[in-house]
């Protein structure tokens, strides 16, 4: 959490990326478990595990939920704004999340996303993930179970999302015409 002090729209256009972007984790983790359980099994002429792949992908994503880049997502100061009520449990969960941000954001910047050029970083991220990979799983588990209960209670806790989209569009600079497209892709 970066503790930022966010009005509700800003709040709002940030959950906007948010929920577009868990949509993405999610998708990503059922390939994931489709690969693990054969469900999903891609011709590959490579010998490298398609499992893994997908799985340095998914962190990726998952890193980018929390990131501490003043021009990216962290969706725990989000959250506390648009869920008052869960305060406590949200900085609870960030708070064993927290320990392993570090690995993974070294996994997304070496491996994931970034590649690093320097194979020395490459292998240090990929080993240190490697030693803490139960760990993180754990944290991302966790961090699931919070999003899933969030998102449920989102109809109750955020009644009017629909209708506060539009403004918080606009103001991002979404023509009129585009307004509902752009709901229904963010909704």
């Amino acid at each position: 959490m970066r503790e930022r002090k966010l009005s509700r729209e800003d709040a709002l256009a940030e959950y906007f990326v948010y929920r577009v972007r868990t949509v993405e984790h999610l998708q990503m983790l059922q390939i994931l478990l489709d690969l693990k359980e054969r469900r999903y099994v891609p011709e590959n002429p490579f010998t490298r595990n398609p499992t893994e792949t997908v799985q340095h992908m998914l962190l990726g994503l998952f890193a980018s939920l929390m990131d501490s880049s003043r021009q990216a997502l962290n969706v725990f100061d989000v959250w506390v704004v648009l869920y008052p009520s869960e305060k406590t449990r949200i900085e609870e969960t960030w708070s064993r999340i927290e320990t392993h941000v570090r690995v993974i954001r070294d996994l997304r910047n070496n491996i994931s996303f970034h590649a690093a050029k320097d194979l020395g970083n490459y292998v240090r991220a990929l080993r240190t993930y490697e030693e803490n990979a139960q760990a993180i799983g754990s944290a991302m588990r966790e961090f699931g179970k919070l999003a899933g209960d969030l998102f449920n209670r989102e109809p109750e806790a955020l009644p009017n999302l629909r209708d506060e989209a539009g403004p918080v569009l606009r103001k991002a600079g979404v023509a009129e015409e585009y307004i509902e497209r752009f709901k229904d892709y963010f909704l």
